[in-house]
């Protein structure tokens, strides 16, 4: 009987230790996975709601809208600061060549006179100087 005791205490730690191979067989690779990061890729990037990528577009649109605009601005106070520029340059250029005719003037008079015509232009000069200066006043005040 002894034999029959010895199977019977034997056969209960078998079909455990079988039941218990099984269990470690099937469920240790998931286990190990579900534990452990994966080291090899980079997580997904969050998921992003339609609301929120609504709203980015939204803002880069108005950002492009707002930069334009911008260089527009830019864009035109440049321009008015080169005329404002080139009409000193020509007015500086006007100045020289009058005194240069003046002084070769056969007479006084017609030195009076190019000294009268001369003033007529710079006259013209400084008002067009102050009418871009008002434009450029203008464009930067504008929002």
């Amino acid at each position: 009987m002894r034999d029959s005791s010895i199977s019977r205490t034997m056969a209960l730690p078998r079909s455990a230790s079988l039941a218990l191979l099984g269990f470690l067989a099937c469920g240790l690779p998931a286990w190990a996975q579900s534990v452990q990061p994966n080291r090899y890729s980079q997580s997904p990037p969050p998921k992003v709601s339609d609301d929120s990528l609504y709203q980015r577009q939204q803002q880069a649109s108005e950002d492009a809208a707002h930069q334009q605009h911008e260089t527009a601005r830019r864009v035109e106070r440049d321009h008015i600061g080169q005329a404002i520029d080139a009409n000193r340059q020509a007015q500086e250029a006007d100045r020289v060549r009058t005194e240069q005719r003046r002084a070769t003037a056969a007479s006084l008079a017609e030195s009076e006179r190019l000294r009268q015509e001369y003033e007529q232009r710079r006259q013209a000069s400084e008002r067009k100087r102050q009418d871009l200066e008002r434009q450029r006043d203008q464009a930067e005040k504008r929002p």
